[in-house]
């Protein structure tokens, strides 16, 4: 028997890659529908299936992955007709603050002034600076999908950076332009 939810899944999640590994889980299921980062740090899917294999999938949601924290996912029936998964881009006009750090070989290579660069050409406003620890630690405002594309761009760094993780979390603030702080 097919099954139809909706479901908006609560927590941790801004900066992980929870929405596109879900996609990846109802793609291998067989079950069609979308996925989608919301602003205010929920994701939203409609997934549609088997009873058995969207109930599967709502169970998997409720663990997530390993750098994603669900604190819950709520559930309700929905409509529509889907032929395959979809990963939507975040969505449009949703403004949202990340406090990003950076570890690896991340100091040195010129990763400041690329995140700067970056930031400013997805006309996300804050500011960047090293830490004493060997760390590289920045503030994202801007469109949720600008500062997701940002965090993004961060996991890989420029050319000589060797990222090895990047901790993401919920941070606050308004700021114009971004600014290169000085060490701390």
């Amino acid at each position: 028997m097919a099954a139809t939810r909706r479901l908006i899944v609560r927590g941790r999640l801004q900066g992980t890659r929870m929405a596109e590994a879900l996609a990846a889980e109802a793609s291998a299921l067989g079950v069609t529908g979308w996925v989608q980062e919301r602003g205010d740090g929920t994701i939203e899917a409609v997934v549609q299936g088997d009873e058995d294999l969207v109930a599967t999938l709502v169970d998997w949601s409720t663990r997530g992955t390993s750098d994603a924290l669900v604190s819950g996912v709520e559930i309700t029936g929905a409509d529509g007709s889907f032929t395959c998964f979809e990963h939507r881009p975040a969505a449009p006009g949703a403004t949202m603050t990340r406090r990003l750090v950076v570890h690896g070989r991340v100091q040195g290579v010129g990763f400041r002034e690329a995140l700067r660069t970056r930031a400013l050409s997805l006309d996300i406003a804050g500011w960047v600076r090293n830490c004493s620890d060997g760390t590289v630690e920045a503030l994202a405002h801007g469109q949720a999908d600008r500062v997701q594309e940002l965090i993004d761009w961060a996991r890989r760094g420029p050319p000589a950076a060797r990222v090895t993780r990047v901790q993401v979390e919920e941070a606050s603030g308004r700021f114009s332009g971004f600014e290169r702080r000085p060490t701390v």
